[in-house]
């Protein structure tokens, strides 16, 4: 028995920037260039995690160059959402997985329009959460997303305060930089986490749950320990960032942002056109920024003493 389900990430986010993204739409504009979908999944015993599919908006990141191998599957379009057919191409691809195992698994999701139009599938069986009720009832909206993104924001706290010790405060994060993350940040959402959150949705009569390793009772309220234990850090470090936005902010800055929806052909057209010519060019222009004091003064002197005659 799998769940599934989309979520937004702001994948450049910093911590002094939440108060500006949170509560903002994000359908096109400024914001709508720093953000991806992802599809997460898992099963209900969460001891199998299907690869995470990333959604951008850059058809081909300049990152991406001379890269042969990627953590997990990316696909694109205009708004970075999900489509109909993108998420029918990811179910095809695991019922494929699962016909070469000859397995049969139970799928549910929610019933947003992306979800429409399903594949014929003969190793899926799709069910859909009752329509309104996906905030209750739906495994990964009970802490699994959420367990996902703060480990995701604690990367990204740490690789600030890297670039800051190496005088790069302004160093961007890019789209493989992301997926990295984001890989990095699914793997560590715990078998334990992921039961306690499909408890909490109702897929068990059970209150509680014993771990098969040590037999220890855990209760369905410890499903985001992890979680915690990553806000104890960012108290830690809080000063050294120089901020006071609450952790939980900075997790839940992208909650509310649109993961799905129907483009006119004009939208996709002018979209095309525009909007992702330029996020590469910001792609560019961030990594032209991305240059320390040493190396700006270092730059000058050789400027300097550069004959003019080759000018």
């Amino acid at each position: 028995m799998f769940n599934a389900d989309e979520t937004a990430l702001f994948y450049q986010c910093l911590p002094n920037k939440t108060a500006t993204f949170k509560g903002e739409e994000c359908r096109g504009g400024k914001q709508s260039k720093v953000r991806v979908t992802l599809l997460l999944a898992a099963n209900q015993s969460g001891t199998e995690k299907l690869p995470p599919l990333m959604i951008g908006r850059s058809q081909n990141p300049s990152c991406f160059s001379k890269i042969k191998s990627f953590p997990m599957k990316y696909k694109s379009n205009a708004k970075a959402w999900m489509t109909s057919q993108i998420f029918a191409d990811w179910l095809k691809e695991i019922n494929k997985e699962m016909a070469k195992k000859k397995r049969h698994i139970l799928l549910f999701i929610d019933n947003c329009r992306a979800h429409s139009n399903l594949p014929t599938l003969k190793n899926i069986l799709v069910k859909f959460l009752p329509p309104n009720s996906t905030s209750k009832l739906q495994p990964l909206d009970q802490g699994i997303i959420r367990s996902f993104k703060a480990c995701y924001r604690m990367q990204v706290v740490r690789k600030l305060v890297d670039n800051i010790e190496e005088g790069k405060p302004n160093a961007p994060i890019d789209i493989l930089q992301s997926m990295r993350m984001a890989d990095f940040a699914w793997r560590n959402v715990t078998e334990k986490t992921i039961k306690n959150c499909f408890m909490k949705a109702g897929f068990t009569s059970e209150n509680i749950l014993t771990t098969h390793e040590t037999g220890e009772v855990v209760s369905v309220e410890k499903a985001t320990e992890e979680e915690r234990m990553n806000a104890e850090h960012w108290a830690s470090i809080q000063k050294k960032l120089n901020t006071d936005i609450p952790f939980e902010d900075f997790v839940n800055v992208d909650n509310e942002v649109l993961t799905c929806g129907t483009m006119t052909d004009e939208e996709i057209v002018a979209s095309v056109n525009s909007e992702m010519s330029d996020e590469e060019n910001e792609e560019y222009q961030q990594e032209q920024e991305n240059v320390s004091v040493k190396e700006a003064e270092k730059a000058i002197q050789v400027l300097r003493h550069f004959p003019r005659i080759n000018r």
